[in-house]
């Protein structure tokens, strides 16, 4: 185990992990969004449910405290997605739990700021508030995203399936990390993106089974962990594995992805590209993930097409017969 670096905001994010992505190794900027907007008004409860009392939203239900809920990782039918106004989803999330209550989880695929070139109209309060850290080009932006849950949930391990470099920005809350590299990918029992399964980039080890440091040893994979509090960020370099444990009373976080130059050739990036061609042709057949079925050579050509992110496709035919 090893402590991810971190560093003091020096007043110049772009500088401060500028070596950072060029390695495209994570670290923690301290104190880095402390005079943004969001962090500076989105702590008050009152200014956020005034300004997005209008909006509706649409998140997950647990009754672990697990998300995604790993006994739903090989059923996405059970992946129910319910809808309610912001100002009810704030206080089923932060209300006091007893015994028996559920877990709720409204993530930034449910919740975007960006995506798809556009940002969201009906966020229009509130994006004034959102200013694009100078690290990320306007073009290189893919998706922003709003993350807001209760105390004590947890992520399952996985991967950004973007294929992106991530600002993850606490904006309200404290949260643990533990991040590993993709170098790692044997040790990782990630599910396989010809199972089919469209949760591809998560591994099946029960996030349970890692909540203690001598859980996390028992295992063979490398891992580094840290910590964010409120103002703080962690760059997640793209296909990075990690897991978060919320620890305030509630957590919002502001997530900034961006495409990078290249992606490094590993057996796990061939899984996501094999994954991604899985879910695009997938859904372009029936849109009915679960019970497409694809002969490993149409999962190969499709994979191909994302080989202008990969940084060598004569690199991923030798991988690709390997992992076969």
């Amino acid at each position: 185990m090893n402590d991810v670096d971190e560093i003091e905001y020096s007043g110049d994010l772009k500088l401060d992990i500028k070596n950072y992505v060029k390695e495209q190794k994570p670290v923690v900027v301290r104190g880095a969004f402390r005079s943004s907007k969001y962090v500076q008004k989105w702590g008050n409860p009152d200014y956020l449910c005034d300004k997005l009392d209008k909006l509706t939203v649409q998140y997950k239900k647990s009754d672990s405290k697990y998300f995604p809920d790993p006994n739903s990782l090989c059923n996405p039918e059970l992946f129910e997605i319910h809808e309610s106004s912001f100002v009810e989803y704030f206080k089923l999330a932060t209300k006091n739990k007893v015994e028996g209550d559920l877990n709720y989880f409204l993530s930034g695929n449910e919740l975007s700021v960006y995506r798809n070139g556009m940002y969201n109209d009906s966020l229009f309060s509130i994006l004034d508030d959102v200013e694009l850290p100078n690290c990320i080009d306007q073009g290189d932006l893919s998706e922003i995203g709003i993350w807001l849950t209760g105390r004590e949930i947890s992520s399952c391990l996985h991967y950004d399936r973007n294929g992106c470099g991530n600002i993850n920005v606490q904006v309200v809350g404290e949260k643990s990390f533990i991040i590993i590299s993709p170098s790692e990918y044997s040790s990782l029992d990630m599910f396989k993106s010809t199972e089919p399964n469209p949760f591809f980039n998560f591994s099946k080890i029960k996030p349970a089974d890692i909540e203690t440091i001598e859980q996390l040893n028992s295992y063979d994979f490398k891992y580094s962990c840290g910590t964010l509090c409120s103002s703080d960020c962690l760059y997640i370099p793209p296909l990075w594995v990690h897991k978060f444990d919320h620890l305030g009373d509630y957590n919002l976080n502001l997530t900034f992805w961006w495409k990078h130059d290249f992606i490094p050739i590993n057996k796990l990036s061939l899984n996501w590209a094999l994954g991604t061609a899985f879910m695009k042709m997938a859904w372009n057949k029936s849109k009915n993930l679960s019970s497409q079925e694809f002969n490993i050579t149409e999962l190969y050509d499709g994979a191909k097409q994302l080989g202008s992110g990969i940084e060598s496709l004569s690199s991923l035919e030798d991988l690709f017969a390997e992992w076969q």
